[in-house]
Formats: structure tokens, sequence, C-alpha cells
């Protein structure tokens, strides 16, 4: 069985992919960040700076 590999999908070029970083999404069994996203962009957004300034906080 051939494996399909994500940049298959996606199609970066190799010069692309050193500026590419993907994150997935998971819920935390209270919030769909999905959801969450359709209905308030913004929100997400602000989410995502904080939780990256906590990460930069404790992992330096």
């Amino acid at each position: 069985m051939s494996h399909i590999k994500l940049n298959d999908l996606l199609g970066f070029t190799e010069e692309e992919m050193n500026h590419v970083k993907i994150k997935f999404n998971q819920s935390n069994g209270f919030v769909d960040p999905m959801e969450l996203f359709k209905q308030n962009p913004e929100e997400m957004k602000k989410l995502y700076i904080q939780q990256k300034n906590l990460k930069q906080v404790i992992l330096p």
C-alpha cells in the first residue's frame, strides 16, 4: 500500500517548505477549534497567540 504524504496534497516546493508551518488544532474535550474558528476567527487567533506566549514563558 502506498502512502500519501501531506505535501502530495499541498504541493509546496522545497524552498516554500522552509517557510511553512502547519498546526493541527485538536479538541480539548470542551471546545472544538474548528467550530470556534468558523464562528469567530479573531477569537481563535487570540487564543493561538495566548497559547504561543504561554509556551515561550514555560519553555524559553
